[in-house]
């Protein structure tokens, strides 16, 4: 039997070398999907601010803050999500940008708030209008936070392609409130 000096640190270091490969990718892979991340909250935030156009009339006689049109604020919303996302007509990334795929917007909410009531537009697979009497401060959104005054809520999805095409699916949602100072 021969000996061969060296073999085993060649075959160590390639391991090595073939370990840091791997926490590279691996670092690479949460950096993207990081970078996605903060993309489509900023994106979903800018998209319910444009969707947020209060009745100035109303806010002139009564003071109360509500969204005037919901059927057109979601239209607005649509619009808005497309720009900001850099998104086609079928709904898909232009710049591919990690997002495989269509964007599904799951759900749209406004909550008018008049007085201690809480009008509710729900706009995703059920489409609907219901007002919550006294519900200020006890109504929800989808994502625990209480609502106070007009909020705009809304909920996304997407499937993201990572390195070696690894894919997963990313689900996003945002409330943004509509206050007077």
């Amino acid at each position: 039997m021969k000996k061969h000096n060296g073999h085993f640190s060649y075959f160590a270091s390639l391991y090595f070398i073939l370990f840091v490969l791997v926490i590279i990718a691996s670092i690479l892979q949460i950096h993207t999907y990081l970078i996605i991340k903060d993309n489509t909250e900023d994106a979903l935030a800018a998209s319910n601010l444009a969707s947020a156009v209060i009745d100035v009339e109303e806010y002139g006689i009564n003071h109360n803050i509500v969204v005037s049109n919901p059927d057109n604020a979601y239209r607005l919303f649509q619009d808005a999500l497309k720009i900001n996302m850099g998104l086609d007509e079928e709904w898909n990334s232009t710049d591919h940008s990690g997002i495989s795929g269509e964007v599904i917007i799951q759900e749209y909410i406004i909550y008018n708030v008049r007085g201690s009531n809480v009008d509710i537009y729900h706009f995703g697979n059920t489409t609907y209008f219901h007002t919550v009497a006294g519900g200020l401060g006890i109504v929800e959104a989808p994502n625990g936070q209480k609502i106070e005054s007009t909020s705009v809520y809304s909920k996304i999805s997407f499937t993201v392609e990572g390195i070696f095409n690894i894919r997963t699916e990313a689900v996003k949602d945002n409330l943004v409130d509509i206050v007077k100072n």
